[in-house]
């Protein structure tokens, strides 16, 4: 996606919900089974393909009880069945690049 200016971040809000919001989302997931418990927080980048799915998850910053690889396949687990409107202009499909999300999780299991 365009890099915006501090002047214009506005913009880059109203294009990201258009084009970037999902319009699929599972209700549920299956999270990897063999996930650390614990809290951890993730930067990443990804990518929209022309078919809608996300794709091209790039790991960047890790912080607590998940590595690099924990992170990413709790990331395809979530977004598994995740779906965008496809980027259409005069007939021809576009994918969306150089997204950047973060994430938070924890994964501590507590009964009260």
């Amino acid at each position: 996606m365009k890099v915006w200016n501090e002047e214009n971040k506005n913009n880059e809000m109203i294009c990201k919900r258009m084009f970037c919001t999902p319009i699929k989302v599972a209700k549920a997931y299956e999270v990897p089974g063999n996930s650390p418990t614990g809290k951890s927080s993730f930067d990443y980048t990804y990518s929209i393909s022309k078919k809608g799915k996300l794709t091209d998850i790039n790991i960047l910053k890790v912080e607590g009880e998940f590595n690099r690889k924990d992170a990413l396949n709790y990331l395809k687990a979530l977004t598994k069945r995740t779906r965008y409107e496809p980027l259409v202009n005069k007939n021809k499909k576009y994918k969306i690049t150089n997204l950047t999300s973060s994430m938070s999780v924890n994964m501590m299991w507590e009964d009260d």
